[in-house]
């Protein structure tokens, strides 16, 4: 029976028959992990493991138990509350454990390690959609300081025409008219005096 903490362990377990309470703490290592599982399922005989669902750190020890054929329970911190103001890690891991072996802890559901992977992949695709959503608003609103009025005009300001108006005024040309004529496309000539009067202005001087 195990709880998880960020940087150690404390365990304890029960031989067959008769409760065996014992706790340590160490590092928490791969290789210690690996040889605490054999000392605990063939000198011990522990069959189920507990842990706390604490932020991402269940995530690795639960990858290195699964294949060990243990009875692995996840357990939402918030239905193991230990008495108010008498939490510590030592009486906590106790009381994981009492509660497992009175059969009162219920397990979060974990989806199996395919379902895991795709989980990953597809949170980590949202986050990158955001971020370059995020990264589009910085661009527009940086140029509108400097008085270009990129989202007036185009749709897209990473498209080829904006990213060819953008490339202009970085190499220090200002013009208005030229930065307009950039603008081949047949929509954007449609406006060719409104870019030149109020969306291509010229930086403001001052002194």
């Amino acid at each position: 029976m195990l709880r998880l903490g960020r940087t150690q362990e404390r365990n304890s377990g029960h031989r067959r028959g008769r409760r065996l309470h014992e706790g340590d703490s160490y590092l928490f290592l791969y290789n210690e992990i690996i040889d605490r599982i054999e000392r605990l399922a063939i000198g011990l005989g522990v069959t189920h493991v507990a842990m706390e669902s604490t932020g991402v750190y269940w995530k690795p020890v639960m990858n290195i138990f699964d294949p060990g054929g243990f009875i692995i329970l996840v357990v939402n911190a918030r239905h193991i509350k230990y008495v108010p103001g008498h939490k510590t890690d030592k009486k906590d891991f106790a009381y994981i454990c009492k509660l497992l072996r009175a059969g009162l802890l219920k397990g979060s559901f974990v989806p199996n390690q395919s379902q895991r992977d795709l989980r990953d992949l597809t949170r980590y695709r949202r986050k990158l959609v955001q971020n370059l959503a995020a990264e589009h608003n910085r661009l527009i609103l940086i140029f509108e300081d400097a008085n270009l009025k990129l989202s007036s005009v185009f749709s897209d300001v990473t498209g080829k025409t904006c990213i060819a108006v953008i490339d202009h005024v970085v190499d220090g040309n200002t013009d208005p008219e030229f930065l307009a004529s950039l603008c081949t496309h047949w929509r954007l000539k449609v406006i060719f005096e409104t870019i030149t009067s109020s969306c291509f202005l010229p930086p403001l001087q001052y002194g």
